[in-house]
C-alpha cells in the first residue's frame, strides 16, 4: 500500500525541525548530522504520527529488494543512530516508541510545515558570469514588458540564454575543480570515512571520535591497497558539521562509497554505530552498532574495517592481527596527541609531543605512540619549520621512528617518518625512497607518504614522476591545502611555472590563509620575470605568516635582486638579532645573501646547513634563487653526498653578479 503524503516542506516536533527537500534535521536552529537510512526512517515515521509503522513496511519502502544487507541488524543500527541524534531512549521514549517484534510509533505531537505559495518564493537574480580576459561585456537583456509573452524567436533566444548561462556555470565549476586529482587514473574504487560524530555530550571528547576515525582510515587503507583507496583525514574533516549530503560529498571527492557513524563515550564504555553507503544508488550496504569497553575499541575498528571489505566483496589479501590494545590512559594520551598534531602550530606541536611522551611512559611497547612522537619531531625539524637545531630534532625523530618499526614492522607511519628523517638529516635519498615505498606498500592510501616520495623524486631530478606522486597524494587528500601546494611545488621545480601558479591558486581557493602557497606564488611569478606580481604575493604571505623567518628572508631576497639593498640589509640585521634568542636556519641567511649578491656569504651559510643537519641542504641544487652560486650539479642522485658539502667546498661554484 502506497502512502498518501500530504504536501509539506517538513515537520516540527519539540525543539526539532525537519526540512525534507534538504534532508536536514535541526535542533533549536542548529544542524544535527543525520543522513541515510536514519533520516529516511524519521521522515517515514513523521508522515504517520501516532500510527504503527511495521518493520515489514520499513523494509519494503526503505530497503530495496536488491540491497544485500542484514535487514534486522541494519534497521536496529539505524534506529540506534536516530535515537542518538534525538537524544531519545527506547526504554523511556519521548519521540519513538518501540513495539517489540512489530514496529515503531512516533508518539510526540507533530506539526507539518506547509509549502510556501509560489508567489512568495523569491526569484534569485542570476550571478554574474566571469568572462575570459578580452571578452566584451554583453549588453544587458531588455526588461520584459508586463502582460506580454515571449513568442517565436524571443522564446528561442531566452532558452539559448539560459543554456549559455548553465554552460558557463558548469564550465566555471569544472575550472575551479582541481584537475590534479581528477586527472589521475585509478583502477580502484574510493571510500571516504566521514568524521565519526561525537555524541558523548561534551566537546572535550571530540579528540576521541576524531582519533577513532583516523585509526579506522588507516586500517581500511592497509587492508588491500590494490582494491580500495581511502580519502585522508585532512580532507574528510571538512565534513564534520554534517551539512552536506552523501551525494554531494561523493561528487566533490569523486568517491564511490561513504562510511559514517557516531561514538558515544561514557567513562570506559563506548558505543559505536556505523553505516556504509553506496553514493550512486544512495543505498545502505551495511550497518552495525557496537557496545565496547574502551580497552576493546581497536577490535571494533578492525571489525568495522572487515565488514566494509565484506560488503564491497573486496578480497582482503592482507589482514594483520589486531595490535595489542595499550592501557586506556596511553590510548587516550595518543589520541590527544594526534588531535593536537593536526593543528600544526608551534604551541600545539609542543603539547602533542608531551602527550606522545606520556603515552610511551605509560606503555613503552605502544608503537603508534612512538610513531606519533617521531612525526611531531620531524615536523618541528623540517625545512620551513626548524624551531630548534634540526640535527637534534631529526635525530630524535629517527630514533623514535626506528623504535616504532621495531615494535610493529607493519606500521606505515614509522617508515614514512624514518624515510624523511633520513633524507633531511643525512641526505640519504636511497634509504628515504626505500622507506617511503615500503610505507605505500603497507598502505597505498597514505597520502602523506606519496607527498614525501614526491620530494625525494623532485630533489633527484625525476620531475615527471615527482608530479605524478604528488598528484596521487592530492587524489587521496584533495581538500588539504598542503596536498595542492605539494603538486604546485613539484611543477615549480620542474620549470612548469604557469602550471604551478594554477595549482597554487587552487590550493588557496579553499584555504586562503595558507602561507606556503602564497610564498610559492611569489617564487613562480619571479621565475616568470613578474617582479611586481611576485612582491604582491609575498605581501599576502607576510600578512599571514605570523613571523616565519623564511618569509622575511624571501622578502629580503626580493628586495636585494630588485636593487633595494638598504631594506634588504635591514632584514638581514633583523634576522641576525633574532638568531641571538632562537634558532634561525642558515638557509634564510643564504637566501638573503643571494639577494645581495654576496657569494662568499652564501657558501658560508650553506656550510652551516650541513653542520646543523638541516633538510634545506637537499634543496640547494634545485633552488632557483641559489642558481648563480652553484656549478653544474642541479639535483641529487641516489647515493650521492648531501648537496651542502658540494656547494660549501666551492667545487664548480660560480658567481654571476
Amino acid at each position: 500500500m502506497e502512502l498518501h503524503r500530504e504536501a509539506s516542506r517538513g515537520y516540527r516536533f519539540g525543539v526539532f525541525e525537519v526540512e525534507c527537500a534538504a534532508a536536514s534535521l535541526r535542533r533549536d536552529g542548529t544542524v544535527v548530522r543525520l543522513r541515510g537510512k536514519p533520516f529516511d526512517i524519521l521522515q517515514f515515521l513523521l508522515e504517520r504520527p501516532g500510527d504503527l509503522v511495521t518493520r515489514d513496511e520499513l523494509r519494503h519502502h526503505l530497503w530495496p529488494a536488491d540491497t544485500f544487507v542484514d535487514f534486522d541488524h541494519g534497521l536496529n543500527a539505524a534506529m540506534n543512530r536516530l535515537r542518538d541524534a534525538l537524544g531519545d531512549s527506547a526504554d523511556n521514549p519521548r519521540f519513538i516508541q518501540t513495539l517489540p517484534r512489530r514496529g515503531y510509533r512516533f508518539i510526540a505531537p507533530v506539526e507539518r510545515l506547509p509549502l510556501a505559495p509560489p508567489s512568495a518564493l523569491p526569484v534569485p537574480e542570476p550571478e554574474p558570469v566571469a568572462l575570459p580576459p578580452g571578452t566584451d561585456t554583453p549588453a544587458p537583456a531588455p526588461a520584459p514588458v508586463p502582460g506580454r509573452r515571449f513568442e517565436g524567436s524571443r522564446w528561442v533566444l531566452a532558452t539559448a540564454g539560459v543554456a549559455v548561462l548553465v554552460t558557463a556555470i558548469a564550465a566555471t565549476f569544472w575550472l575551479t575543480t582541481p584537475p590534479s586529482w581528477r586527472g589521475v587514473a585509478r583502477a580502484r574504487p574510493m571510500l571516504a570515512v566521514l568524521p565519526f560524530e561525537n555524541l558523548s555530550g561534551s566537546p572535550d571528547q571530540a579528540y576521541f571520535s576524531d582519533g577513532f576515525t583516523d585509526e579506522l582510515i588507516g586500517q581500511l587503507g592497509a587492508l588491500n591497497p590494490e582494491a580500495l583507496g581511502v580519502i585522508a583525514r585532512t580532507t574528510v574533516s571538512r565534513y564534520r558539521d554534517g551539512r552536506q549530503s552523501v551525494a554531494e560529498i561523493g561528487r566533490v571527492l569523486d568517491v564511490e562509497y561513504v562510511l559514517e557513524g557516531s561514538i558515544r563515550r561514557a567513562g570506559d564504555q563506548v558505543r559505536i554505530t556505523a553505516q556504509l553507503i553506496d553514493v550512486k544508488s544512495q543505498t545502505q550496504l551495511w550497518a552495525a552498532s557496537y557496545d565496547h569497553d574502551v580497552r576493546d575499541v581497536l577490535m571494533a575498528q578492525r571489525d568495522v574495517a572487515m565488514k566494509v571489505a565484506d560488503s564491497l566483496t573486496m578480497s582482503v589479501l592482507r589482514v594483520a592481527a589486531v595490535r595489542p590494545m595499550p592501557s586506556p590512559a596511553a590510548y587516550d594520551a595518543t589520541l590527544r596527541g594526534k588531535a593536537l598534531r593536526q593543528q600544526a602550530t608551534e604551541a600545539s606541536l609542543a603539547r602533542a609531543q608531551e602527550y606522545f611522551a606520556e603515552a610511551i611512559a605509560l606503555d613503552p611497547a605502544y608503537a603508534v605512540a612512538h610513531a606519533g612522537l617521531a612525526d611531531v619531531l620531524l615536523v618541528l625539524g623540517s625545512p620551513g619549520w626548524e624551531f630548534d637545531r634540526p640535527r637534534d630534532l631529526l635525530a630524535k625523530a629517527l630514533e623514535s621512528a626506528r623504535r616504532a618499526i621495531e615494535l610493529d614492522p607493519r606500521l606505515p607511519d614509522g617508515y614514512a617518518v624514518r624515510g624523511m628523517a633520513r633524507l633531511w638529516l643525512d641526505g640519504d635519498v636511497r634509504g628515504a625512497e626505500d622507506d617511503l615505498r615500503q610505507a605505500i606498500a603497507l598502505n597505498a592510501s597514505a597520502a602523506l607518504a606519496h607527498q614525501y616520495l614526491s620530494t625525494v623524486l623532485s630533489v633527484t631530478g625525476r620531475n615527471d614522476r615527482a608530479v605524478e606522486s604528488a598528484r596521487r597524494g592530492l587524489q587521496l587528500d584533495p581538500l588539504a591545502p598542503s596536498s595542492g601546494t605539494t603538486v604546485a611545488y613539484r611543477l615549480y621545480y620542474a620549470g612548469r611555472f604557469q602550471e604551478a601558479l594554477r595549482e597554487f591558486d587552487r590550493a588557496l581557493e579553499g584555504t586562503p590563509d595558507y602561507t606556503s602557497a602564497w610564498i610559492g606564488k611569489a617564487q613562480a611569478f619571479r621565475a616568470l620575470g613578474l617582479a611586481r606580481e611576485s612582491r604582491t604575493a609575498l605581501t599576502e604571505a607576510e600578512r599571514r605568516a605570523s613571523g616565519r623567518t623564511y618569509v622575511r628572508a624571501y622578502r629580503a631576497y626580493s628586495l636585494g635582486v630588485d636593487g633595494e639593498l638598504t631594506e634588504a640589509r635591514a632584514i638581514q640585521a633583523e634576522l641576525a638579532a633574532l638568531a641571538e634568542t632562537r634558532y634561525v636556519s642558515p638557509f634564510n641567511f643564504a637566501l638573503v645573501a643571494a639577494g645581495l649578491g654576496d657569494g662568499a656569504e652564501v657558501r658560508r651559510q650553506i656550510a652551516r646547513l650541513a653542520a646543523d643537519g638541516s633538510g634545506w641542504a637537499v634543496f640547494v641544487p634545485i633552488e632557483r634563487e641559489l642558481a648563480p652560486f652553484r656549478g653544474r650539479t642541479s639535483a641529487l642522485t641516489p647515493g650521492s653526498d648531501p648537496p651542502a658539502h658540494r656547494l660549501a667546498s666551492g667545487a664548480g661554484s660560480r658567481e654571476s653578479r
